[in-house]
C-alpha cells in the first residue's frame, strides 16, 4: 500500500505526522503473596487496541479546517479513521488536543487516541433456569421430606395413647400402602431387579424405619424413582413402537392406585365406625331397656331393689368400659387412615416432582444434542409442542396435589411444590426456544423414513428419530395415507 501521508476522519482530511502508534497487549492480574517468593499470573484475555494518532491541518483556513476535525471528533457514536498505516477501521474517540503554536504559522496540530468500535460484544447477563430448575428440585423434596417426618412423628405419639403396639400398627400401614400402590405400577412400567431388591429391602428394615420418618421418607423416594423407570431414554431407543407421550404412564398410574387405595381404606374404615356404633347404641337401649323394666317390676322396697341397684351399677360399668374399647378402636382405625392418608400425599408430591426433573433433563438432552448424530439418542422431548404436552400434563397433576396439601393444611409442602413449579416453567419457556416446531404430514405415498426426513428436514441422517417418533414399525415402508409428525 502506498503511503500518502494523508488521512481523514468521518470525512474530515488531515496530513499526518512523522510518529503514529498501536498499543496494546494481555489482560494480565498478577497475585503476590506476603512472605512468599512465588505469586499467581492470571491472563484475562486480550486488551482492546488503541490507535494513537498525530496529525496537523495547513493553510489559511487552518482555524476552521481544525474547527470541521474539532466537530467530527466530538459527534457521538462511531466514525470511520481512514489513515495510511492503521487502514480503514470504526473507531471511538477516547480524547484529543489541539495545539496552536505561533513558532509555526498556518499550522493546527492534534494529538488523538481512539479505540475499536466493538459493537455487542459484550457477555449478556441471563439467568441460569436450569440450575434454578435442579435446585428447586432438591429444595422441594427437602421440604416435602421434613414436613412427611413431622407429621408422622405427631402421629406416632397419638398413636401410642390409643394402641397397645403402636410401631407394628404403623409397620402395617406403611407395608400395605407401599404393597398396594406400587402393583399398579409395576403393571405399567415392569418391575426391574433393583427396583425389586430395594422394596424387598425396605419391607425387611420396614420396623426400622418407622422409627427414623426421616431415613423412611429417604427410602420411598428410591422406591419411587426406580419404579416410574430409569433409563426412559433408553427404553424408547430399543422399542421402536413406543411413543414418547406414553412414557410417564406410570404416573397416573401411580395416582389412580393411591385414589383406589383411599377410597377402599375410606369404606373399610366407614364400615368399622358405623359398626361399633351401632354395636353401641344397641348395647345401650338394651341394657336401659332391661334396667327400666327390672326397676317398674320391683314393689318390694328391701333385698330385690338393692340387687336392681346393684344390677344398674354393674351394668352401666359394662357399658362406660365398653364404649371406651369402641372409641379406642375408633381412634385407632382413624389414625391409621391419617397415616396412609401422609403416606399418600407424599407418595404422590414426590412422583410427580420426579416427573417435572424427567421432562427438565429430556431438554437438556435434546437441547445438546447433535442433530446430524447417525446414532443419536431418541428424548421424550425433542419439539416445542412436547414441551407443552408434559408442561400440561405436570401442571394438573402438581395443581390437584397442591390443593390437597393445602386442604390439609400442609402449607410448607404448599409452598415448596409453588416455588418448584415457578422453577420449572421458568426454565421450559427459556429452553423451549432452542427446540424446533413440528408439523403433521399426511402422506401422498410410500416412501421410506430416510427419504420423508430428508424431503422435510434436508438432513436424511436423523430417519431414526423420524421412526421412533411416529412408531413406524419398518423405516422402509412409511404408508400413503398415514400422518405422521415432522421436526422442523
Amino acid at each position: 500500500m502506498k503511503i500518502t501521508g494523508k488521512g481523514s476522519f468521518r470525512g474530515v482530511a488531515f496530513l499526518i505526522e512523522d510518529e503514529q502508534g498501536i498499543n496494546g497487549g494481555r489482560r494480565l492480574v498478577k497475585h503476590e503473596y506476603p512472605l512468599r517468593e512465588e505469586g499467581l499470573t492470571e491472563d484475562l484475555g486480550k486488551r482492546l487496541r488503541a490507535y494513537y494518532v498525530r496529525c496537523l491541518v495547513v493553510g489559511d483556513d487552518h482555524i476552521e479546517q481544525a474547527e470541521r476535525l474539532i466537530k467530527a471528533l466530538e459527534k457521538s457514536g462511531k466514525g470511520v479513521l481512514k489513515h495510511p498505516y492503521f487502514g480503514e477501521v470504526d473507531v471511538l474517540l477516547e480524547d484529543y488536543k489541539a495545539t496552536h503554536s505561533t513558532a509555526h504559522q498556518r499550522v493546527t496540530r492534534f494529538d488523538i487516541t481512539f479505540v475499536p468500535a466493538f459493537e455487542e460484544n459484550a457477555p449478556e447477563v441471563a439467568t441460569d433456569t436450569l440450575f434454578s430448575a435442579l435446585s428447586g428440585y432438591t429444595d422441594a423434596l427437602n421440604a416435602l421430606s421434613n414436613e412427611f417426618a413431622e407429621l408422622l412423628e405427631t402421629v406416632s405419639d397419638v398413636l401410642a395413647f390409643v394402641s397397645d403396639n403402636p410401631i407394628l400398627d404403623l409397620v402395617d400401614a406403611v407395608i400395605n400402602f407401599v404393597e398396594s400402590i406400587f402393583e399398579g405400577v409395576r403393571s405399567v412400567v415392569g418391575m426391574f431387579g433393583d427396583a425389586k431388591d430395594k422394596l424387598t429391602s425396605f419391607k425387611n428394615r420396614i420396623d426400622v424405619l418407622v422409627l427414623s420418618p426421616s431415613m423412611l421418607a429417604a427410602e420411598l423416594q428410591n422406591i419411587i424413582r426406580l419404579n416410574m423407570g430409569i433409563n426412559l431414554n433408553s427404553t424408547l431407543t430399543t422399542t421402536v413402537s413406543s411413543s414418547p407421550r406414553a412414557t410417564l404412564s406410570s404416573i397416573a398410574s401411580l395416582r389412580d392406585g393411591i385414589i383406589q387405595y383411599k377410597q377402599n381404606k375410606n369404606e373399610v374404615h366407614q364400615a368399622d365406625i358405623t359398626r361399633l356404633n351401632a354395636r353401641l347404641n344397641n348395647l345401650n337401649i338394651a341394657k336401659v331397656k332391661t334396667l327400666k323394666n327390672e326397676v317398674a317390676g320391683s314393689v318390694d322396697a328391701g333385698t330385690k331393689q338393692m340387687k336392681v341397684l346393684n344390677e344398674l351399677v354393674s351394668q352401666y360399668s359394662s357399658i362406660t368400659m365398653q364404649s371406651s374399647v369402641i372409641t379406642q378402636i375408633t381412634l385407632k382405625s382413624l389414625l391409621t387412615a391419617k397415616v396412609e392418608c401422609v403416606l399418600a400425599r407424599y407418595v404422590l408430591s414426590v412422583a410427580i416432582i420426579e416427573q417435572a426433573r424427567i421432562i427438565v433433563n429430556a431438554v437438556t438432552t435434546s437441547v445438546a444434542q447433535k442433530k446430524t448424530s447417525e446414532n443419536m439418542e431418541i428424548s421424550i422431548v425433542e419439539s416445542k409442542s412436547d414441551i407443552t404436552h408434559f408442561a400440561t400434563q405436570f401442571d394438573d397433576n402438581l395443581e390437584n396435589i397442591m390443593l390437597d396439601a393445602a386442604d390439609a393444611g400442609q402449607l410448607s409442602g404448599y409452598t415448596a411444590l409453588a416455588d418448584y413449579r415457578s422453577a420449572v416453567f421458568e426454565d421450559l419457556r427459556a429452553r423451549s426456544e432452542r427446540l424446533p416446531n413440528t408439523t403433521t404430514v399426511t402422506l401422498k405415498d410410500t416412501f421410506p423414513a430416510l427419504v420423508i426426513e430428508h424431503q422435510y428436514t434436508g438432513n436424511a441422517t436423523t430417519w431414526k428419530r423420524l421412526a421412533l417418533r411416529n412408531g413406524i414399525k419398518h423405516p422402509l415402508f412409511c404408508l400413503g395415507g398415514t400422518e405422521i409428525e415432522v421436526l422442523q
